[in-house]
């Protein structure tokens, strides 16, 4: 058993028999672990009444802040480090939050077409992305690639195009390792000039849904870095059909 310690201790005043009374409180407490050992919860701190969440990776407990009020508690946590829970907010009661990537977001503020405002607590997030709360079970949308459907945007091309892909083989298709390969691959195009290659990005020769989001990098053609282009992504498939699906997002230039 190993302390994880708090973000501090929260004294408050308080009156007994006249005489004012100073109390001070540490505590802390831990509510899920991934599979690299980063650990969420929730702790007093100095500086409010409320606690807030956090995160710990070995170093210490990181403060994850607030949506503007004066607590926030975390719940759940994925091995991609996305984090789950509820805050209060600045002027209302709360909502649920999502932290990723160094910021926290009112899951609220990222729903598509809501019927109405949820005011539920998030407690779960699997490493897909599904979010499970005492209400509702929010299901990601990210851009999807198939064979025969490929993906196109526009960007300023840089250096290296990366991007993080989730396999799901779909309709469950007896899938064989050494011949189902799905080839990963990206193309950038530049307007009023000639089609560049097709260049891998990466293979994939596992049967079977992804269990976590795999990254990769691609190196941009020196000559088209810096203008602007279309990005097309596409999977190819060898081997026998098993219409698979793979979803792709963290889209960045580097």
């Amino acid at each position: 058993m190993r302390d994880l310690g708090s973000l501090g201790v929260v004294c408050s005043e308080y009156s007994d028999d006249g005489l004012v009374e100073e109390e001070c409180v540490e505590n802390s407490v831990a509510t899920d672990i991934n599979n690299s050992g980063t650990i969420v919860g929730f702790s007093s701190t100095p500086t409010t009444v409320r606690e807030h969440a956090f995160l710990s990776n070995r170093q210490g407990l990181q403060d994850l802040g607030t949506l503007g009020g004066d607590g926030s508690w975390a719940y759940g946590v994925n091995d991609s480090v996305q984090i789950v829970g509820f805050s209060s907010a600045g002027d209302t009661f709360g909502g649920p939050f999502l932290y990723e990537r160094g910021t926290m977001y009112d899951l609220n503020d990222l729903i598509v077409n809501p019927s109405v405002v949820m005011p539920f607590v998030a407690f779960d997030i699997n490493n897909f992305g599904q979010i499970v709360g005492n209400h509702h079970v929010l299901h990601p949308l990210y851009e999807q690639v198939a064979p025969g459907r490929a993906l196109a945007f526009t960007s300023v091309l840089s250096q290296t195009f990366g991007f993080a892909y989730w396999v799901s083989r779909g309709n469950g298709v007896a899938c064989h390792a050494s011949t189902s390969r799905l080839r990963l691959q990206v193309r950038f195009q530049v307007p009023d000039e000639s089609k560049g290659p097709w260049i891998p990005a990466d293979v994939v020769n596992v049967c079977g849904d992804s269990t976590d989001w795999q990254p990769v990098s691609v190196a941009i053609p020196s000559d088209l870095q810096g203008k602007n282009g279309v990005v097309q992504i596409r999977v190819r498939e060898a081997g026998p059909r098993t219409d698979p699906s793979v979803y792709l997002r963290h889209f960045s230039m580097e």
